[in-house]
């Protein structure tokens, strides 16, 4: 079945006329058709391939100089997000040492970590298959806004994902509505809503990135930067749907024997990502993965990202959510 074939197919499996994902992949085709492939950087990868999970496995080693500008940007009230503010409030039950101990060494396992339960472990390996599935499936660009509705309803009807079964439903939903701070990450519960849909009406899509951005903020944001920064500056991934998060979040356990809070110092948990509501990632055209590791503080968009007043990166050094040092993401005042 071609790509064409798939588009009739999603209208025939009852995805929602005019606002519905078949409506939006006829659209993205004619669009994929004028983007470059020396421009399309999509997470670094090529635009129909898993992206690469981080293998970064040491310390996040940040330079003195850059961590005193960083520092001195945070001190600036105006150029901070009041998102910030009922997080820095928030108590976190765990030795400050321990804390930081575990955003530097990100990648690597602790004492105190969560791993998916042993007579779950069947249910979590169907489930990520069925998301690999469903993403060779309908692409790189497609999948970021796919609700979990979308997800069922392609594995319901193309036989190569299989159904989800109901106890594979009712362990996804259970990972949802899991307490991210059980795995050590602090962040708000920013989407409720286990088959919420993006309201395809107030998303762009960016062209030459393979990414959406939620419109008003952080588009006006975006192009500032790139006013500023210039054509090397690349929009790396923007809004991410709930099944794009939990691909996210699934490969990274996966990777790391079913260790969820390892998971969580990198990959927000489903329900908990900023990408849903504004944040995106900024990176360096030509980088590729790198954009992703602590080696993009060495790049020339970084140090000009510095220079910017207006913007304020989320996940710093340290940080409240107990998240690892990410030097590419930006805080958008829609995040508030």
């Amino acid at each position: 079945m071609n790509r064409r074939q798939f588009i009739i197919f999603l209208a025939m499996v009852g995805l929602r006329s005019g606002t519905g994902t078949a409506d939006v992949l006829a659209k993205n085709l004619i669009e994929d058709k004028n983007i470059s492939k020396r421009t399309r950087i999509v997470d670094g990868q090529q635009r129909y391939k898993v992206p690469s999970i981080d293998s970064e496995v040491d310390a996040c080693p940040v330079p003195p100089d850059i961590q005193a500008i960083i520092r001195e940007k945070e001190k600036n009230k105006a150029s901070r997000s009041s998102c910030l503010a009922p997080l820095l409030d928030r108590p976190v039950k765990v030795r400050a040492k321990e804390y930081q101990a575990k955003m530097r060494l990100f990648n690597k396992p602790h004492p105190e970590d969560l791993y998916v339960l042993p007579d779950q472990r069947p249910l979590f390996k169907s489930c990520l298959k069925r998301f690999n599935r469903i993403y060779r499936i309908v692409g790189h660009t497609n999948f970021y806004l796919l609700s979990m509705d979308d997800a069922l309803k392609l594995a319901r009807g193309y036989t190569r994902v299989g159904r989800f079964t109901t106890r594979e439903i009712e362990y996804l939903e259970s990972v949802f509505d899991q307490d991210a701070a059980a795995y050590g990450f602090y962040g708000k519960k920013l989407i409720t809503n286990f088959t919420g849909r993006q309201d395809r009406s107030k998303v762009a899509k960016i062209r030459g990135t393979g990414n959406y951005l939620i419109k008003g903020s952080p588009v006006t944001l975006y192009k500032r930067l790139r006013e500023d920064i210039g054509t090397r500056a690349i929009l790396t991934s923007g809004v991410r749907g709930i099944v794009k998060q939990f691909h996210l979040f699934f490969r990274k356990v996966n990777a790391n024997r079913g260790n969820l809070s390892l998971a969580s110092r990198s990959i927000a948990p489903p329900g908990y990502s900023y990408h849903g509501i504004g944040d995106f990632d900024v990176g360096q055209v030509g980088l590729g993965g790198d954009n992703f590791t602590v080696r993009f503080i060495r790049s020339r968009v970084f140090k000009e990202l510095l220079g910017l007043d207006y913007i304020c990166l989320r996940y710093t050094e340290d940080n409240p959510y107990g998240v690892r040092f990410e030097p590419w993401h930006v805080m958008t005042r829609l995040s508030g």
